[in-house]
């Protein structure tokens, strides 16, 4: 009975480590998707977040501006610009502290370099206002932030679609670690009882041989469990032993 409690627990242990691998695989290939999609969206993404606000800030500059030329004194719309030019900083900064693409830094570069010309001639030229040049100086800032903006866009777009292929292969994984823990368990399960239950059908065979020789009978056993074919051939065993010895009263 010894053996038979080691074995068993041997058996549950393989089964629980079959399942706990399956889970284990799950789980760290489902982790490793949210880690592709929390990087896609620390980096990417924010950029997208940081330009989309620098265009909207310079579009209200623009505006300014043009409020400015129609009353014939942009210097009248001075401090409505210069608080919008503070603003355009911030996530100017904020897309400097979140260089992620090859190539970008140049492009950041270049864009801190438009801007600080832009800025120069809006709050502190020397010169009279030209339309000309601040449509250039304009066009150039919003171009380096389109430019950034589109950098960023196209390798979001590569990054979902390496996403989606990392998706497919970890659900293709999936599926066949799933199928390969299903049929080691069934496999597990078919044959764990057979290798359980051998030392009982063999210690059955056992005395049933022994039975036969000692008393000269045959011996049927009833088709059913083997504990049951233990337990009956004991029984006769028991039965024939009594028959055969004799009791007290009779002597």
């Amino acid at each position: 009975m010894r053996k038979i409690k080691v074995k068993l627990m041997l058996g549950i242990g393989v089964v629980f480590l079959i399942s706990y691998s399956i889970m284990m695989v799950n789980i760290g290939t489902n982790q490793s998707i949210v880690n592709k999609s929390d990087s896609l969206l620390t980096s990417n993404y924010a950029s997208l977040k940081h330009t989309f606000q620098m265009l909207r800030i310079l579009n209200d500059i623009n505006i300014f501006v043009a409020q400015g030329l129609s009353e014939d004194s942009v210097a009248g719309q001075t401090m409505l610009i210069a608080d919008k030019i503070e603003k355009f900083k911030q996530p100017l900064q904020l897309q400097v502290d979140n260089i992620t693409e090859p190539g970008e830094l140049q492009l950041t570069n270049r864009l801190q370099k438009s801007f600080g010309a832009f800025e120069h001639y809006l709050i502190a030229r020397e010169r009279p206002f030209y339309w000309e040049d601040y449509n250039r100086l304009f066009a150039e800032v919003r171009g380096d932030i389109l430019e950034i903006y589109q950098m960023n866009a196209e390798s979001l777009e590569d990054k979902n679609d390496s996403i989606r292929e990392h998706a497919a292969h970890v659900l293709t994984l999936q599926k066949n670690v799933g199928i390969v823990g299903l049929t080691l368990l069934c496999i597990l399960l078919v044959f764990l009882p057979l290798y359980l239950l051998r030392p009982v059908e063999h210690l059955t065979w056992k005395l049933k041989e022994d039975y036969e020789k000692a008393f000269n009978k045959k011996v049927k056993l009833k088709k059913g469990h083997e504990l049951k074919q233990l337990e009956d051939i004991v029984e006769k065993m028991m039965a024939s032993i009594q028959k055969e010895v004799p009791d007290k009263d009779d002597k």
